[in-house]
């Protein structure tokens, strides 16, 4: 009889310690039964498991026990387990051949109620074999009246009830957003530069939402425009220009961007812009007047960037690396467009048509595994929550309203010097954009050995100036000038029949050869003239050659013009300019301190030569 207060005593000792729990699920030692005819119906440390008949051979041994163990390479933040790990093996073993029917209890306390989901559906069993590195999901049935979850399960050897927490998915996608959008959007070096191109500068005013920056490339105009906003804009320019995005390694970003493009969010001559997603833009040449870029808010863009987000930290475990890129080209993200525009609003009940479209594109284009199929199943069961979710990121930014940023095009004093009425430009290609962009680039490196001494370049005949170069391939362009950084690097000018100045790049020519080696070694300032402009704008190149015959007074050719005066440029007796090369086939000015001219016959070549008032002279 003294063994029952005993007993008592050490109950309340055992209830008065932390470290002693009676009721915790504890490591049990393994304990089941054997497989008959008809398969197993056995209930273990409260799992009720049920091995159908021709599973495993009759007579096969079932051991199960609780254990102290994580799934292997599973995701522990949003996928939330809801008991130990539950062991079951077959004799030695075995796997089935059937399902196994397993039926977890499960602490209800554990669950997550999930806001405006369906709570039960967001439930699934994880299953492991033994070695795997990741583990594998299983749909689970939840029973609220008596607290299991059941699955069936197909292969062994732990199970796990587990949950997915919509509420720590939207969690990860909006502190990722967050640290990639970052609290303070960095200031590019570019802002606040101008630059100059030809006669023009340009300077580019930045909004409050956005950093804007101006380039050069080859003489024409680039504008760039960063993000200083977490909300997306489309852009375009007046006038419009060539537009493409430069985007970061972000797959939520990338995925933006290419579906904007892929799907017709972007037209022709527009560009998204969003954190880690530049806007570029790039002018045919320089514009003569201020550039306007337009910003419109976008933020439906900001949401497909979120889903991809809750896509990739869901999902992403369990697909295939390009899942996303597949679904960036797929046709059926037209719905998307379909739903939303740039300027819209963002209502509950578009954002529901965008999560819809999404999640659906997503479900028909990738090929998805049992585990992404059943965390898609639970992503789409809750897409109010996920709606309410993203739209409480939207939410948090502020982003202003429509906008417009200028590009200032500001004209520079007039280049060269005047000598008389006419002005004497220098011609430095290489810093100043006097001649046009570039409109094509030849690499003498492709010329055979045996060939590459005719890839070479000598003093010019045209341009007498230290940097004034001849090139005789892959044809012969006279007047060219060479880099000042790298020698074999030449800009070459040539004038079509219409006036027009054509650049061309020829890269790694040889100086000089067997057949001239050649060199001037004048000033360029002091250089005679390559072109002319007169003031009725018709063009007078150089050119080189026994050319047509002389006319009275004039016995020789200096080049061609093409305009309203066009014909043949002709040129006196040389030596009367011996003393000044600087105005070589020039004429001087009628009247004191007037224009400089030239003789040209106009129309025919056998024509009497007139002389014309010049108004730049390029040297």
């Amino acid at each position: 009889m003294r063994l029952i207060p005993l007993l008592a005593v050490l109950l309340a000792v055992c209830l008065a310690l932390s470290s002693c729990d009676l009721f915790a699920q504890k490591p049990a030692a393994a304990s089941g039964g054997v497989v008959g005819d008809n398969g197993a119906d056995l209930t273990v440390s409260g799992v009720h498991i049920v091995i159908p008949a021709g599973a495993v051979p009759t007579g096969t041994h079932v051991e199960a026990a609780f254990e102290d163990r994580n799934p292997a390479g599973a995701d522990g933040t949003n996928l939330k387990t809801l008991s130990k790990a539950f062991r079951i093996k077959l004799g030695d073993g075995l796997e089935p051949a059937k399902p196994l029917t397993v039926t977890v209890p499960v602490d209800k306390n554990l669950l997550i109620a999930q806001q405006q989901s369906d709570t039960p559906s967001t439930v699934a069993m994880m299953v492991q074999s033994e070695g795997a590195s990741t583990p594998d999901l299983v749909h689970g049935t939840w029973d609220p009246a008596a607290g299991t979850i059941t699955a069936q399960v197909p292969h062994l050897s732990w199970v796990w009830p587990v949950q997915l927490d919509l509420g720590a998915v939207m969690k990860n996608v909006r502190d990722s957003i967050m640290q990639s959008l970052g609290i303070e959007y960095p200031k590019p070096d570019c802002v606040d530069k101008p630059v100059t191109i030809g006669a023009t500068t340009y300077k580019a005013v930045s909004p409050a939402q956005a950093w804007v920056c101006v380039g050069d490339s080859n003489g024409s105009l680039t504008v760039t425009a960063s993000s200083n906003s977490p909300i997306p804009f489309l852009t375009t320019t007046s006038p419009s220009a060539e537009a493409t995005n430069k985007t970061e390694v972000s797959v939520a970003t990338a995925f933006a961007v290419a579906v904007a493009g892929n799907s017709g969010f972007t037209k022709k001559h527009q560009a998204i812009l969003m954190p880690g997603a530049d806007a570029q833009y790039s002018f045919n040449g320089a514009p003569g007047n201020d550039v306007q870029v337009g910003f419109q808010q976008f933020p439906a863009m900001l949401l497909v960037s979120i889903l991809a987000k809750v896509f990739d930290v869901a999902v992403g475990h369990f697909v295939d690396s390009k899942a996303l890129d597949m679904v960036s080209k797929a046709g059926c993200m037209q719905n998307i467009v379909d739903t939303s525009q740039a300027g819209s609003a963002l209502s509950p009940g578009v954002a529901a048509g965008v999560v819809k479209s999404f999640f659906g594109c997503v479900g028909s284009v990738v090929s998805l595994s049992w585990p992404a199929q059943i965390v898609m199943a639970i992503l789409s069961a809750g897409p109010q929550f996920l709606v309410a979710s993203a739209l409480g990121i939207i939410n948090e930014f502020t982003g202003g309203s429509d906008f417009t940023a200028t590009v200032k095009a500001l004209a520079l004093k007039a280049p060269g010097v005047l000598d008389g009425e006419t002005r004497f430009v220098t011609l430095d290609p290489w810093h100043d954009g006097a001649l046009a962009a570039v409109a094509e680039t030849q690499d003498a490196s492709i010329v055979a050995a045996d060939q590459a001494q005719y890839a070479y370049c000598s003093g010019s005949e045209i341009a007498p100036r230290k940097d004034g170069f001849r090139c005789y391939w892959p044809g012969i362009y006279d007047p060219c000038f060479q880099s000042p950084t790298t020698s074999g690097d030449f800009l070459c000018e040539t004038v079509d029949t219409n006036g027009k100045v054509k650049t061309t790049r020829l890269k790694n020519m040889h100086i000089g050869s067997e057949f001239s080696t050649f060199v001037n070694s004048g000033a360029p300032e002091q250089s005679s003239p390559v072109r002319v402009e007169l003031t009725d704008g018709t063009i007078c190149a150089r050119s080189t050659g026994a050319g047509p015959q002389g006319v009275p007074g004039y016995p020789y050719w200096a080049g061609a013009c093409f305009g309203p005066s066009a014909g043949v440029w002709r040129v006196g007796e040389p030596d009367q300019w011996k003393d000044d090369q600087a105005h070589y086939q020039l004429y001087p000015a009628v009247t004191p301190g007037g224009y400089w001219q030239v003789a040209i016959s106009v129309g025919n070549e056998t024509a009497p030569a007139q002389r014309f008032d010049v108004k730049s002279v390029y040297r």
